[in-house]
């Protein structure tokens, strides 16, 4: 399973305009070039298979970078709701079957965004307490580690499906988390050691 990971984490070298795609241990897995690009602080980095294209979530000015899978900068889209507000806090990024989804801590919630920047929807507001990483699965449901609940809460379109405990789960902490199939991988924090479990979610409301 550890070879279906992929990691979520970025860094920047600001002298050569790159955006370091890492591993939770700290490898570098790709260099992506933002030259010709307004960068200010890669936080998170998905690969969206639908479009080939890779991801990244910007959170110094609420925005998403698309990047060629070679590594080239593409296009920069501005995230915005209805009301022209932006994301305040992206700490990570997914790509599912709408679009993307961002995990805003400022509105500590998930946004659900076109490949335009459109905000179509929110996941878990007033539900998490302090979210630290996302995945979403084929239909469309979204897995947030909450490290100020010390859970992992579950979230179907428009409701709450289930919720799991960190010590239910083993784990102190999350570092990411992936989906591969019907699994769901883990990297756990501290060592960031990686983990795959199959979990099924059930009724609203339903606990494991």
């Amino acid at each position: 399973m550890a070879s279906a990971f992929v990691t979520s984490r970025a860094g920047f070298d600001g002298a050569r305009r790159q955006v370091l795609w890492l591993a939770p241990d700290g490898r570098l897995q790709q260099e992506l070039t933002a030259s010709t690009v307004d960068l200010g602080r890669p936080v998170a980095v998905a690969s969206d298979s639908a479009a080939a294209r890779i991801v990244i979530a910007d959170a110094l000015y609420g925005q998403v970078l698309e990047f060629h899978p070679a590594g080239r900068a593409w296009r920069v889209v501005p995230v915005r709701d209805a009301a022209g507000a932006g994301p305040t806090a992206l700490v990570s990024i997914a790509a599912g079957p709408r679009g993307w989804y961002l995990l805003d801590a400022g509105c500590r919630c998930v946004l659900i965004v076109d490949r335009d920047g459109r905000v179509l929807g929110r996941e878990g507001v007033g539900e998490l307490a302090q979210p630290t990483a996302l995945a979403i699965d084929a239909s469309e449901r979204a897995f947030v580690a909450d490290h100020g609940a010390q859970a992992l809460r579950v979230f179907a379109p428009g409701r709450t499906m289930q919720t799991f405990t960190y010590r239910q789960l083993g784990v102190a902490e999350f570092a990411d988390l992936r989906i591969d199939d019907a699994t769901l991988v883990l990297a756990t924090g501290p060592g960031a050691r990686v983990d795959a479990r199959r979990i099924v979610a059930r009724a609203a409301g339903a606990t494991r």
